[in-house]
């Protein structure tokens, strides 16, 4: 079967002439269960060359890159069989799920599937179904990997059944570059881990903070495009993203966020530098609710109540803010993954701001204490409880709820980048 990849300028297939099917494939799991792109799918056959991923799959164009081959792309899993070797970049639960609900288990397959990404935490969850877990990085290794060449940081699912060895997870070797021809550099990773080692983040903790361009400033992830609040810049463009990952003063000292309250005021003020006063400038503020010690629903927003009081007295251009909330979950390999996880459900609690110059709502980024119930359940599940858990994989049963609690053992098999330990 020939190659065809989609011409860009002009939206048509075209077919690559004198070129053979590789061996190798990859797939992006939220495309298959997309109709659109499924039927399209059906008559454009792309190499990774000419696939536009999504910024979240950079990594795994990477690893495509790495092979020094065209790696085509995979629509179905029914065409996932003709290959020899697929790879997988999982980057949430519901690629997890999607492998569970739609893929054969390894036994009824005669491929080799290799999985790696942000969104492998837990590697017992996939052991039925995929043949290689990479944990961490996988920079310059995909071929020894192909030819059973493996580091400390890669599992094979075949060899070690129970996971009884030691593992460690995969560090950055080299700085991400994606070029797709001539000048147009579309991705520029200034710098992989983060320096300020917040205690609820498993990105952080994970991984070890490496600096590519040596410039010694808080820059996380590609282009640089990630920022805490209290460093952040008011701009002219009427749209800005931050964080400041805590409802109160209390909550972001006890998680390591060194984020004050008089410094949101600040913040909060310096808008009316950016001038445009007649507008309201628009801030996307991420924002974790549910720490496992919070409790006192009542007045759960009352200190950002009196920040916003403060400020719209002060301000004299307008702000619109947006809190969007996640519900805290306790993540492995952080100082918090023992922790248990809130089971009181703070999207009930109603609040919203409408001053003269200021106002804000809240909204949910999808991760609620449903959603979080589930990942940490996947995060800390054990070997005897996997196949129950598959069975479960839509809404897990209350059997599961010990996964919960405060738990002291949590991937244990798994050498962390730290020492530390809290509560």
């Amino acid at each position: 079967m020939p190659y065809w990849f989609l011409n860009k300028e002009t939206g048509e297939a075209q077919k690559i002439k004198n070129a053979k099917r590789g061996e190798i494939g990859f797939m992006i799991l939220e495309h298959i269960t997309n109709k659109t792109f499924h039927q399209q799918s059906n008559y454009i056959f792309k190499s990774h060359r000419y696939y536009k991923f999504p910024q979240s799959y950079i990594g795994l164009q990477s690893v495509c890159d790495d092979t020094g081959f065209d790696v085509d792309a995979i629509s179905s899993v029914e065409e996932m069989n003709q290959y020899d070797y697929v790879l997988i970049s999982i980057t949430s639960h519901q690629d997890i799920e999607t492998i569970i609900k739609h893929f054969p288990k390894k036994e009824k397959r005669g491929n080799i599937i290799i999985v790696g990404g942000s969104g492998i935490i837990n590697p017992v969850v996939l052991y039925n179904f995929v043949d290689i877990i990479v944990l961490g990085r996988c920079d310059n290794q995909i071929n020894n990997i192909i030819n059973g060449k493996y580091s400390d940081n890669v599992i094979d699912t075949k060899k070690d059944k129970y996971y009884e060895g030691k593992y460690s997870i995969g560090m950055a070797k080299k700085q991400i570059n994606i070029n797709h021809g001539g000048k147009n550099i579309l991705f520029n990773e200034s710098s992989y881990g983060c320096k300020f080692k917040c205690f609820f983040c498993h990105y952080g903790w994970a991984n070890k903070y490496v600096d590519f361009k040596k410039e010694n400033s808080y820059k996380s992830g590609y282009n640089g495009n990630e920022d805490i609040f209290k460093n952040m810049i008011w701009k002219k463009t009427r749209y800005q993203v931050s964080a400041i990952d805590g409802i109160s003063e209390i909550s972001r000292r006890r998680a390591n966020k060194k984020l004050t309250k008089n410094e949101i005021i600040n913040k909060l003020l310096d808008r009316d530098n950016a001038g445009f006063l007649q507008n309201s400038l628009q801030l996307k503020l991420y924002n974790i609710v549910g720490y496992s010690w919070e409790n006192d629903t009542d007045n759960y927003y009352s200190e950002i109540e009196e920040i916003l009081k403060y400020v719209d007295s002060k301000l004299n251009g307008k702000i619109t803010i947006l809190l969007n909330n996640t519900h805290f979950i306790p993540m492995p390999l952080t100082p918090f993954e023992s922790l248990p996880l809130n089971m009181i459900d703070f999207k009930k609690i109603d609040y919203s701001f409408n001053g003269k110059k200021i106002k804000l709502i809240k909204s949910y980024a999808g991760y609620g204490i449903k959603s979080q119930r589930k990942n940490l359940i996947s995060y800390r599940l054990k070997f005897e409880d996997l196949q129950r858990f598959e069975k479960e994989i839509n809404n897990p049963s209350t059997y599961f709820d010990k996964y919960l609690l405060r738990n002291e053992n949590i991937l244990p098999n798994i050498i962390r980048t730290h020492k530390y330990k809290l509560f």
